[in-house]
């Protein structure tokens, strides 16, 4: 008996060391949303909003109130599509999960549609030293995939402050054939926004925390 019940401690003893010498699964999430322009440890949501921080003087609140209603918004916005028309989107990350976490926004982008848009960074976020954006990463399939990280860890309950991007407006060189593409249920509904978080706890840092991250992608 005492024979079998030693073995039976080293053979846990052995799937313990097992475990703790393989690769970590982190907490992760990820949240989608393709527009017009367009998990237990960590939750997070994507909020598009017409709000911008400053200008609007928004708080937490008002930007949750109005990504609510995003979608109506939007279906006006891109009627009637003319050069120079400027169109609302400012997406925000709530953290809805129980620990902090490091988050970043992703925009991929057909590159065609993109030269004919003009797109109006949130440069206080870049200002601040909280927000920094990649050059971009050209796909296969066409697209290009712009990557916004910020810097430090977003608390539980919590929106990020600063959006990556506040608007898009069309270019006035266009001509009818270009706008022909530029309607609510055409080419802009290609522009996918994507939200991406990783737990804050056991990383120095963003760099780092999605360098793990990817690693698991």
């Amino acid at each position: 008996m005492k024979k079998k019940l030693l073995a039976m401690v080293i053979c846990m003893a052995m799937l313990a060391i097992s475990v703790a010498g393989g690769t970590m699964a982190y907490f992760t999430d990820a949240d989608e949303k393709t527009n017009t322009f367009t998990v237990g440890s960590v939750d997070i949501e994507l909020l598009e909003s017409t709000l911008h921080r400053q200008v609007d003087k928004a708080s937490d609140d008002d930007i949750i109130l109005d990504a609510a209603c995003y979608q109506d918004y939007l279906k006006e916005a891109g009627k009637n599509m003319v050069p120079g028309r400027e169109v609302r989107k400012a997406p925000y990350i709530r953290n809805i999960g129980k620990n902090d976490a490091f988050v970043r926004i992703k925009m991929t982008v057909d590159e065609d549609l993109f030269s004919k848009l003009d797109m109006t960074l949130y440069t206080t976020g870049f200002d601040a030293g909280d927000m920094v954006m990649d050059e971009g990463t050209k796909n296969s399939d066409g697209t290009v995939t712009y990557t916004f990280t910020y810097t430090k860890a977003l608390k539980p309950d919590a929106v990020t402050y600063y959006a990556p991007f506040w608007k898009f407006k069309i270019k006035d060189a266009l001509d009818n054939d270009d706008l022909t593409s530029l309607t609510c249920e055409g080419a802009i509904n290609s522009i996918v926004v994507r939200a991406e978080a990783i737990q804050a706890e056991g990383f120095s840092d963003h760099i780092e925390a999605f360098a793990a991250f990817d690693k698991q992608q």
